[in-house]
This record gives C-alpha cells, sequence and structure tokens, in this order.
C-alpha cells in the first residue's frame, strides 16, 4: 500500500471519532488505537465481508468494553449498588417494568451459588440499561441488559479488561454484556446458566 493510500485510510477513519468529539486530538488518538486494534485483531479478519465494518464492529466492541469496566467499577467507587434492592426476581423484573421499555430476564440462580442483589438503571455507552447484580461468594457479577438491533447483534465473545471478564452476546432481539472478577471457569458457569 503506497503511502498516499496509507494518509487516505487514516483520514477516513479519523473523520468518523472527529464528528463523534469534535475534538481533533482525541480523533488522532482514538484513530491510532483503532489501528492497533485492527493490527492485534487481523487474524480474525474474513475476507469477503466490508473492512470498514469489520472495523467499525471492533471499534464498537472497544468502546462497550471500556464503557462496562467503567459502568462496573463506578458503581463500586459510588457505593451504588442496586436502585432496588430485592433478591426476588419477580420484584427486580417488576420495577424494571415500570422503567424502562423492554424489562430484562431476571433469573434465580441460588441453586448455581448466584444470588440475586436487584438492579438499577444505568448507561452503557451513552444508552439506558437495566443492570442486574448477582453475588458469587465476595464476587459481585453485572449484567447489562438492553434492546437489540441488527446492526449492533453480538456472537457470544469473551474478553478480559483490567482483571475482569467480560462477556456479549445477543438472545431473542436483546443484548447481555455480564462483568465481573470472578474466576474465568465461574464466570462461563454463570454466563451459561444465566443465558440459557
Amino acid at each position: 500500500m503506497g503511502v498516499n493510500r496509507k494518509v487516505c485510510a487514516f483520514q477516513q477513519l479519523w473523520i468518523w471519532p472527529l464528528s463523534m468529539s469534535g475534538d481533533r486530538t482525541h480523533a488522532t488518538d482514538l484513530t491510532q488505537e483503532v489501528f492497533l486494534l485492527v493490527w492485534r485483531s487481523a487474524g480474525a479478519y474474513q475476507p469477503g465481508g466490508s473492512t470498514r465494518g469489520w472495523v467499525l464492529r471492533l471499534t464498537r466492541a472497544e468502546r462497550l468494553v471500556d464503557a462496562a469496566v467503567s459502568a462496573h467499577t463506578h458503581f463500586f467507587m459510588t457505593n451504588h449498588l442496586t436502585d432496588v434492592a430485592a433478591s426476588e426476581p419477580r420484584r427486580v423484573e417488576a420495577w424494571f417494568k415500570a422503567r424502562l421499555p423492554c424489562a430484562p430476564l431476571v433469573r434465580d440462580l441460588s441453586a448455581q451459588g448466584c444470588t440475586l442483589e436487584g438492579g438499577r438503571l444505568d448507561y452503557l455507552y451513552k444508552r439506558s440499561v437495566a443492570a442486574l447484580v448477582y453475588r458469587h461468594g465476595d464476587h459481585l457479577i453485572n449484567v447489562f441488559v438492553w434492546p437489540a438491533s441488527r446492526r449492533d447483534a453480538f456472537a457470544g465473545q469473551m474478553l478480559q479488561d483490567d482483571g475482569f471478564h467480560i462477556m456479549f452476546w445477543t438472545r431473542s432481539s436483546t443484548n447481555y454484556c455480564a462483568i465481573s472478577d470472578l474466576e474465568q471457569g465461574d464466570f462461563v458457569a454463570f454466563a451459561h446458566s444465566y443465558g440459557s
């Protein structure tokens, strides 16, 4: 690829964060982060699809991971665990139904060693989401839930960031993001029990 094509690719990618933030320095930093992310993820690229679409999906996933970690750690710092403290799934579902157009599925996972602490309204990457809070021993698990559109559906994927396990998936037109510092095996078992 010639120098002019590389500059053109950078400029085309740079326009998107610039339009979001209006800050040239921030847009340049984000664009460089995206190029690093593309480089690290190059092995996952499947030819035949839209390269631009693949890059935008990577970028969106990276931003959602950052937002999930931020929201998960924020509730520890502010001591705002729940808006509704309840261990009964029906009570938590009813609370969300009164506040959101789409109430999340709330499961009783006590047989799997996970107790429901309650729920709260939260924000994940500029959108209002339901946040369910479960406890497994000394570890808290947040499950963020929001309606999915066709363009932002997730194939099941597990990531790690800042000592947290993060899993995204979409089921029945609903997006889910679970996050916790649980050991990986326990976290996967929780996500499987909640998502099944």
